[in-house]
Order: structure tokens, then sequence, then C-alpha cells
């Protein structure tokens, strides 16, 4: 039995809703110059989206703001999780996904250090699922192609869910 939490993160006062499973305790923010940001969950109150900010709010009534056009990937994950090792999971290489912005079709590639179940669902600003796709990988690199031609200009959120973790990226569609 899989226990699950979910934390809440609004995106202009509407509510995305991230489901987390129990033992998921960290959130890492990736920059795009390479630098990154690490987060227990306990330590923090709550996320939130305010225009082009992503803001991290802590318990000590600290703050810490991120450019949404500098994130790279948002994740949960256990750091302390043996089933998988962890020598890949901070790569910057491990999730990619080309071409940005998308006009019809997106390629997403991910390195993978067994075979599992992935699950990619895109949301769109007001935190709809508008696709759900389900793959298993095999060990290595994977590539995956999404049709996005049906789906209008705008900015969405993909969500890739792995055995021990999720991840997150934005996506720009013309």
């Amino acid at each position: 039995m899989t226990l699950k939490r979910k934390t809440l993160i609004a995106i202009s006062a509407l509510f995305f809703s991230f489901s987390l499973v129990v033992g998921q305790t960290t959130l890492q923010v990736d920059i795009k110059n390479g630098s990154s940001s690490t987060r227990t969950l306990l330590e923090m109150k709550k996320i939130r989206f305010n225009g082009a900010y992503m803001i991290v709010d802590q318990k000590s009534n600290d703050s810490t703001l991120y450019t949404l056009g500098a994130i790279k990937q948002i994740k949960f994950f256990d750091p302390h999780a043996t089933s998988l090792p962890q020598t890949t999971s901070n790569k910057a290489a491990h999730l990619e996904i080309t071409p940005l912005p998308v006009m019809s079709e997106m390629q997403v590639r991910l390195t993978c250090d067994l075979s599992e179940s992935i699950s990619i669902n895109i949301y769109d600003s007001r935190g709809l699922l508008i696709i759900q796709k389900q793959f298993t990988s095999t060990a290595g690199i994977n590539s995956f192609t999404l049709d996005l031609s049906n789906l209008a200009s705008g900015v969405y959120i993909l969500k890739l869910d792995r055995n021990n973790s999720s991840e997150c990226a934005k996506i720009i569609k013309n």
C-alpha cells in the first residue's frame, strides 16, 4: 500500500497539485546556469507562483525567489532511497525536452538506470491535466515523442513520475 500526500502550488490564484509518494522529502530546484538549491519539505511552508516568479516560503519566515525563466527543472525525491542509485539524479542531461519552444511534437529524453514505469502528465496554467501518457523505459537513454499539435499556444507544465521521484519542467508551446 502506497500512501500519498499532496502539496498545493498556487498558479495565478488557481491550484496545481503534485502527488508525492511518502518518503519524497526533498525539493530540488535546478537552475539553467548549473546551480541548484535543495530544501526539505519539513522546512517549507508553501510554494507559490506570482507572475514570472516561484516563491518558496519557509517555516522560518524566510523566502526564496526563483525567476521562472531561469528554472530548468523542479524535482521532489527521497535523498535516502536505496532502491535506485542517486548518481544520475542531479546530472543536467538526466531529463531533456526538445525543441523548446514546441511547435507540434516534443521529444522527452530520459536516462534511466533500469527498466521502470514512466508517467508523463502535461498540465495547463490553470492546473488542469491536459495529456497523460504511460511508458516503460529501458536501462540507458530513452526517447518519448508527445504530440502537442492540438494544444493552444501558451505555457504548460510537464510532470514526469518514475519509481522514486517526480520531475517538473516548463514547456512553451507556440
